[in-house]
């Protein structure tokens, strides 16, 4: 007969069957509607900005992303960047939930605008402007799925606004639950290569210090300056356009051209700014006159001073290196003309408003009867120049670093408003406001030549000269207080219209 069971036996007996048969038991729960299965709770562990490409790997804090750069090669050339995820769109997205398994995420970007140096109201969006693709982002969440692992990599990332002042989060969630804010973010910034062409080392000190002193300028709105290696050649000279060996774009498109690869890379968004001497257009032969009376001796003078005006106009001779800027000289009296050699003419060496006549070779040749003698000079003179421009199709800038007015080379001041102000051009202010520019400035204007010899070449900003004024004036001259003003002034600041075209200006098409 077998020993009795006891009562523990029994329970661990009973405990056993039950354990066996637990699937079925719940499963028939289920199907006969008096049980539910438990669900599984997720929840999102990681999500944020990826730092490098293909991988999971979040960067930490906040870093530039470098909107308009379009190229991955420009990372090879820029160790400034330190990943491929610094360019272009946000850097890829990586989410990850636990338990690991394959469930749908939402996905958002959040933005924050910080003014920063730009105006107020200067992220305030035309209607026109809205409609830009450069100045609109992901707003809406957008639903992907986890794979089996629980992970999720969005690459390549979301659009984002090119609008200065912008810095990026991204958020996730599950079904039914909250957004989780993303561990990291992204700054909105521009970035702009200088890439120097000095062919006047006379001025090369000016015009590299000119190149960096922008940089801090142009940080503060978002777009940063990166001077990097120069090129040199032979020296330009003072010199008419036409007849330079090659043309001032060509020189600047070959330097951007370069077989050297960390330059090569960072086409297009560099800028050639070649630095040289004095290139001006074509320039007419000018005359100018003066007569000349026997003194207290009764003798003509050894020498006289010709002031280069007329016309109520101060002119400059241009000391061209062909020697050209010379015509001619006269020294006329009594029916008599005697022509003095280019070598009796003093001063030819520099840029002057006057020029000193020897007449010692041909003041004895006039008769005793005659009283005054009139002498002409004509010579190659400016009373207007460009002190440097920006190539609207190529992405040239010129700067002209000797200047007329002392004939020395620019001083400091001028030479940083002048650098600012031709890549003001290359960043595409004061343009018409067409297609994916920005809208029109209040204060544009285009170009001028008026009849007092006044010119601007191409659009400039007005602000700051009263309306009415006109701009070929001294007073709207002195008035202008924008670096983007159309004659060079010591002015190394943008006004509230240029800086808010700065915000929005679309710069990925490079310049």
């Amino acid at each position: 007969m077998p020993p009795p069971v006891s009562s523990a036996d029994q329970s661990a007996s009973l405990f056993a069957a039950d354990e066996d048969n637990l699937d079925a038991l719940l499963a028939d729960d289920v199907l006969n509607g008096t049980a539910e299965p438990c669900p599984l709770v997720s929840s999102i562990v990681a999500v944020g900005f990826a730092d490098q490409a293909t991988q999971n790997a979040l960067f930490g804090a906040t870093r530039n992303q470098y909107v308009n750069l379009t190229r991955a090669e420009i990372r090879q050339a820029d160790s400034d960047i330190t990943s491929d995820n610094q360019i272009g769109n946000s850097p890829p997205i990586f989410v990850q939930v636990t338990p690991a398994r394959a469930t749908t995420v939402r996905v958002k970007l959040t933005r924050t605008l910080t003014r920063g140096g730009f105006p107020a109201g200067s992220s305030t969006l035309s209607a026109r402007e809205r409609g830009l693709g450069h100045l609109q982002y992901v707003r809406s969440a957008r639903e992907y799925s986890t794979n089996e692992n629980g992970e999720l990599l969005i690459e390549p990332g979301l659009p984002i606004s090119a609008l200065g002042g912008g810095e990026y989060k991204v958020e996730a969630a599950l079904p039914g639950q909250g957004f989780v804010p993303g561990s990291n973010a992204v700054k909105v910034m521009r970035r702009v290569y200088l890439r120097p062409v000095v062919r006047y080392a006379s001025g090369r000190a000016a015009a590299l210090a000119a190149m960096n002193a922008i940089r801090s300028t142009l940080s503060r709105l978002g777009i940063e300056v990166k001077v990097v290696q120069r090129s040199s050649g032979s020296e330009l000279g003072v010199i008419e356009e036409n007849n330079l060996a090659e043309g001032l774009d060509d020189i600047g498109r070959r330097a951007l051209r370069s077989s050297t690869a960390h330059v090569r890379e960072l086409r297009p968004h560099s800028v050639a700014v070649i630095v040289g001497e004095f290139v001006s257009d074509p320039i007419a032969l000018e005359a100018f006159r003066v007569d000349v009376a026997r003194d207290g001796t009764g003798n003509f003078p050894a020498s006289v001073t010709v002031t280069l005006a007329k016309g109520g106009s101060q002119y400059v001779f241009v000391p061209l290196n062909d020697g050209s800027a010379f015509g001619s000289c006269t020294v006329r009296g009594g029916g008599r003309t005697e022509r003095p050699a280019a070598a009796a003419v003093g001063g030819r060496n520099a840029f002057s408003q006057q020029l000193t006549v020897d007449l010692t070779g041909v003041r004895g040749n006039f008769a005793a009867a005659v009283a005054t003698l009139r002498v002409t000079l004509n010579v190659k003179a400016i009373r207007g120049w460009a002190v440097g421009w920006a190539y609207n199709a190529h992405p040239v800038i010129y700067l002209n670093m000797r200047d007329p007015n002392t004939d020395a080379i620019l001083t400091a001041a001028a030479a940083e408003a002048l650098m600012v102000h031709e890549l003001g051009h290359k960043l595409h202010l004061t343009a018409p406001g067409v297609g994916g520019q920005p809208d029109q400035q209040a204060h544009h204007y285009p170009s001028f030549n008026a009849a007092n010899g006044v010119s601007h070449t191409g659009p400039h900003c007005s602000v700051g000269v009263a309306a009415g004024t006109d701009l070929w004036t001294d007073a709207a001259h002195n008035a202008a207080t924008c670096t983007m003003w159309g004659s060079l002034k010591t002015i190394t600041t943008f006004c509230n219209e240029c800086k808010t075209t700065l915000r929005k200006v679309d710069l990925s098409g490079g310049f």
